[in-house]
């Protein structure tokens, strides 16, 4: 049983039947369908079962001569509301299935993101037809969460908030310099990050650690895309999932500077979400890659 199954409303399956069940109803009853010939010339196939806008299931596999599904792999998904980053990425294939990761250096956040690609077939797809490895134009960053809470938030007013958004850009600048070899870079960041250190390590013996961090992103785990969070909830939707009538909360966060929604399920989530309120959780980090209408183009033309 895929562990991120309930982030999309179907706590209720618990056992194999249950998942049995459901891969049967998406090889019935999927929305939409992606294929295209490898190099090997099997036909793989992507069906699709949307469940509400931007979220679903993926079931991954290839047809039979005799017309019968042969399943590979299936994952649930939330895509996300806009792009996150317009940073390039790279991409790289798993070794087992025809699954993608991807590879990104955000300044915002000062170390390699990793991420599942959604939108695998498509990627394999555009980069069969091209005979190259496409770039992408950009990453549309989504998640799923199987446990969070709901924590106040931190108030600033206008000039804290200023003061925090010049430190995040001289930041940034000092990581793009250090990325690019410049010593006194470096060496004015490490001793920042001692004084932060410092600052923080004074400021725990009176206060809680949720007071003082207003926002983090964190590897977490022994998996590389999974990461624990603490983000602004900048919107908020209920979504009920058409199947099992569970409830979902999508929510759009703010994290670090960067922008995503994640997708958890009501019966997983301690406190009630609103905008202005905080959330606090491990997410299974998801992006959909922006692939040029040009490679897209060629892709389908195939």
């Amino acid at each position: 049983m895929h562990r991120f199954l309930r982030s999309v409303g179907f706590a209720a399956l618990k056992k194999r039947r249950d998942e049995d069940w459901l891969l049967r109803k998406i090889e019935k009853e999927f929305s939409a369908s992606t294929s295209f010939k490898g190099a090997d010339g099997e036909e793989q196939v992507a069906l699709d079962l949307f469940l509400d806008k931007g979220m679903g299931i993926v079931l991954r596999g290839s047809w039979r001569k005799d017309g019968s599904f042969r399943p590979e792999f299936y994952y649930p998904y939330l895509t996300g509301g806009k792009a996150s980053t317009m940073v390039p990425c790279q991409v790289e294939r798993h070794s087992a299935h025809s699954e993608f990761s991807g590879f990104l250096e955000d300044m915002k956040l000062g170390f390699m993101l990793i991420f599942f690609v959604q939108n695998g077939i498509q990627y394999e797809k555009a980069c069969g037809q091209a005979e190259v490895a496409v770039q992408s134009g950009g990453v549309n960053l989504s998640a799923l969460s199987v446990n969070g809470k709901v924590l106040i938030p931190i108030h600033k007013d206008a000039d804290q908030l200023e003061v925090a958004r010049t430190l995040a850009a001289a930041k940034e600048a000092l990581l793009e310099a250090a990325k690019q070899g410049d010593e006194d870079a470096m060496e004015t960041l490490t001793i920042g990050e001692y004084q932060e250190a410092a600052i923080v390590a004074e400021r725990l013996e009176e206060e809680d650690v949720y007071s003082i961090v207003d926002t983090t992103f964190m590897p977490c785990g022994v998996e590389s895309d999974h990461y624990s969070v603490l983000g602004n909830i900048k919107a908020v939707r209920s979504v009920k999932n058409p199947w099992t009538d569970e409830d979902v909360y999508v929510m759009s966060l703010e994290c670090n500077d960067m922008e995503f929604d994640v997708a958890i399920n009501a019966l997983d989530l301690e406190g009630e979400p609103e905008p202005g309120r905080r959330f606090k959780g491990d997410i299974w980090l998801q992006g959909k890659l922006e692939i040029p209408r040009q490679a897209s183009g060629a892709a389908s033309g195939g």
